[in-house]
């Protein structure tokens, strides 16, 4: 009587446990790219790579701040354009959001703290 086992070599038994499974990619359903790692976004609905994530976030960020902003991120290509779009917009003086007032606001209450705790050292 001949055992099932018997009808394979050690070669065949080896080749089936080195065998490891490649993990499967899916895709973006935003750029359409494979990605290992999707994020579900749930204002969105849907499964994202981490860049088209990314923008996603920055998109809603820049909604609920100026709708000047919006704007240019919605023209913006990536990533990058969009973080340049923001860069850009808090310097701007933007009249809708008044983000250079703020700024500029910002940077004059600190040179005020850094002139007050100066000047309270010396004497």
């Amino acid at each position: 009587m001949r055992f099932h086992e018997e009808e394979y070599n050690a070669a065949d038994k080896q080749a089936f446990y080195d065998t490891v499974p490649t993990p499967v990619s899916e895709q973006c359903q935003n750029c359409g790219r494979a990605c290992e790692e999707l994020i579900y976004l749930e204002g969105w609905k849907f499964r994202a790579c981490p860049a088209c994530a990314r923008e996603c976030q920055l998109t809603d960020e820049a909604e609920r701040l100026c709708p000047a902003l919006y704007d240019e991120v919605i023209r913006a290509n990536g990533v990058r354009e969009i973080e340049a779009a923001f860069k850009a917009h808090a310097a701007s003086g933007c009249n809708e959001c008044e983000s250079g007032r703020k700024t500029a606001q910002r940077e004059l209450t600190a040179s005020e703290d850094r002139q007050a705790s100066g000047t309270e050292g010396v004497a």
